[in-house]
């Protein structure tokens, strides 16, 4: 609901979302629900257009006090308490009791809250097709750059860069698909149910109003009152934190090939150390993984904001104000990071060629176990191939010339070792994530 702004900001936030969700935004989005509700009272002649006139014209020349509002939510627990006092204070007296007619204070702020994350909508989409598309080309150019894969911090066998940045891809694309389901299912859409969620102030015309409401404010209009089921929000910071996670993956991945003594990849002007003059931090990767661990405990807060207690929980709800806020910058933050990041990375290929090599070819242990099975019992190959294996490790040498050493010509016929014949359908796999970007973009 609100932004903290501090040293640290460009961090966790971006200048467009600290705009969005800031103090002042917030309470003019209050001050537009408050207008939209009059306005569709007065359209269905529950409250008289003169009084309508009134409101309009007290709310556009309403002066935002923050530190007045925010003495009073220490009362109050509510931001708008103080906002009615002090438009009511300038309205004719036949006017007042129209102000606000038939809300609660939670359905002014909830559909403000809901005006905001759809100012978030698009910024949201947007960034996600950026950060797609500039791994797309990551990808596109290193179809054939092979390297060692790594499982449990140890080296594998053997993959490439391509089908590790297809990896990269794919989940993002799966985003795109659960946020624009849920934006095209009810999400966001407007709260009003008045001080139960029976809209009883209203008598009969209460879902008339809540239809015209969502009408003018372009919301959706929920099938009922959603005070107490919180589930929707929950749902949508689900996609951010599972995006931001995706996000720590990437992170993750280059803070282990851009070590010193791995050298796979680089961040080029990367942060520089107070005392090591030598130094190139990985600042952004670093942050991506550090953004995707705090919306993974904001998510929690999340969940557990759904746990209202009858018809209105101030605990509850009152949870959801800074997280929910939060966790939408901190998605917006890290997919902006990782825009900068990977613009940044530098692939170092024969680098990546070299670590291969220096795996002797047990990268392609298995491909080999698998060809002398032609020769071999599986019992009596294991036994064997152990020992193959450990005089590689011991000796240095290359693992198909030791199996030519050990076994005989006659079960391998080259001592040169292709990393490309162990690849699988590594193409494959990368074409199918490349038609499958084609059809999102």
């Amino acid at each position: 609901m609100t932004s903290n702004n501090s040293i640290y900001d460009r961090f966790f936030s971006t200048k467009e979302m600290n705009l969005i969700f800031s103090d002042e935004e917030f309470i003019n989005k209050i001050l537009y629900v408050e207008l939209m509700l009059s306005k569709a009272n007065y359209k269905l002649n529950i409250i008289p257009y003169k009084a309508f006139k009134d409101i309009k014209k007290v709310i556009n020349s309403f002066a935002i006090n923050i530190n007045s509002i925010k003495k009073n939510i220490e009362i109050s627990g509510v931001p708008t308490l103080e906002i009615l006092k002090t438009l009511e204070s300038n309205l004719d007296s036949s006017s007042k009791q129209y102000l606000h007619f038939g809300a609660t204070s939670q359905d002014i702020i909830d559909t403000a809250v809901m005006l905001q994350i759809k100012d978030c909508k698009s910024i949201l989409l947007n960034h996600i097709k950026k950060l797609s598309n500039n791994i797309y080309l990551l990808l596109n150019d290193n179809k054939e750059t092979i390297m060692v894969g790594r499982t449990r911090n140890m080296q594998a066998a053997v993959t490439t860069f391509g089908l590790k940045a297809a990896y990269w891809l794919l989940p993002l694309l799966r985003y795109k698909d659960k946020l624009e389901y849920i934006f095209n299912n009810g999400f966001p859409s407007v709260q009003l149910g008045g001080p139960v969620g029976n809209l009883a102030l209203y008598k009969k015309l209460g879902l008339e109003v809540k239809g015209k409401l969502a009408e003018l404010l372009d919301l959706n209009n929920s099938l009922v009152t959603w005070h107490t089921q919180r589930e929707n929000l929950a749902d949508y910071c689900g996609v951010l934190s599972l995006i931001t996670g995706s996000l720590g993956k990437i992170g993750k991945d280059i803070l282990a090939l851009g070590k010193t003594e791995v050298n796979e990849l680089e961040i080029l002007n990367g942060g520089k150390s107070s005392a090591m003059p030598h130094k190139n931090n990985p600042i952004k990767a670093e942050l991506l993984i550090t953004l995707a661990n705090l919306n993974a405990n904001h998510l929690s807060i999340m969940h557990n904001s759904i746990v209202h207690e009858n018809e209105r929980d101030g605990i509850s709800w009152v949870m959801e104000w800074q997280t929910l806020s939060k966790m939408i910058k901190l998605c917006i933050a890290s997919l902006h990071q990782a825009n900068l990041c990977l613009n940044s990375l530098k692939i170092n290929k024969d680098i990546m060629k070299k670590n291969l090599d220096l795996t002797n070819g047990l990268a392609m242990s298995d491909y080999y176990f698998d060809l002398l099975l032609k020769f071999y019992p599986y019992e009596i190959l294991t036994k064997k191939f152990s020992k193959i294996i450990t005089k590689v490790k011991s000796n240095k040498s290359n693992l198909a010339k030791v199996i030519i050493e050990e076994l005989g010509s006659h079960v391998l016929n080259n001592k040169d070792i292709d990393f490309n014949k162990h690849l699988g359908s590594n193409h494959k796999l990368i074409n199918l994530v490349i038609k499958e970007y084609k059809k999102h973009y």
